[in-house]
C-alpha cells in the first residue's frame, strides 16, 4: 500500500494495528492523546504518546503505579523489555519458584558417562 501524498510504502500490518488499537473498546476511539491516553495501561507508557507533563502531573497527584510490563517503559528506564531474551529470562525464574524437586532411586546411578546408563543396554 502506497502513502498518496508522498508515494512511501507502508505495511498492512501497521495499519490494521492501528485499526485494532482504534476498535478493540467495542468503539471508534481517537488516535490522539484524548483517545489512546485512556487505555489501561501506566503513565510511562500514555506519557510518550503526547502531553507528557499533564500526564505526569496527573498520575503523580492520584499516586498512580506503573508496572513495568511494556516495551515502552522499560526502554524508557533503561531495563531490559520483557521480549524476546529478556522474557525467557522472567519465565524462567517463575518456573524456577515452582518447580517440585524429584527424588530419584538409587538404582538409576547412570555414573560418569551415557556408555553406562540403563537405557544404553550396557552396564
Amino acid at each position: 500500500m502506497l502513502i498518496s501524498f508522498n508515494g512511501s510504502y507502508v505495511n498492512y500490518r501497521h495499519l490494521t494495528i492501528l485499526c485494532d488499537t482504534m476498535t478493540n473498546r467495542g468503539h471508534l476511539m481517537a488516535l490522539a492523546r484524548h483517545g489512546v491516553d485512556r487505555n489501561d495501561t501506566g503513565p510511562l507508557m500514555r506519557c510518550s504518546f503526547e502531553g507528557t507533563a499533564d500526564i505526569l502531573l496527573d498520575a503523580a497527584a492520584y499516586a498512580e503505579s506503573d508496572h513495568l510490563k511494556g516495551v515502552t517503559e522499560n526502554i524508557m528506564l533503561g531495563q531490559l523489555a520483557p521480549i524476546s531474551t529478556g522474557l525467557c529470562i522472567y519465565l524462567y525464574d517463575q518456573m524456577l519458584q515452582q518447580a517440585v524437586e524429584l527424588q530419584l532411586p538409587s538404582s538409576l546411578d547412570f555414573g560418569s558417562t551415557p556408555a553406562r546408563s540403563p537405557v544404553s543396554g550396557t552396564q
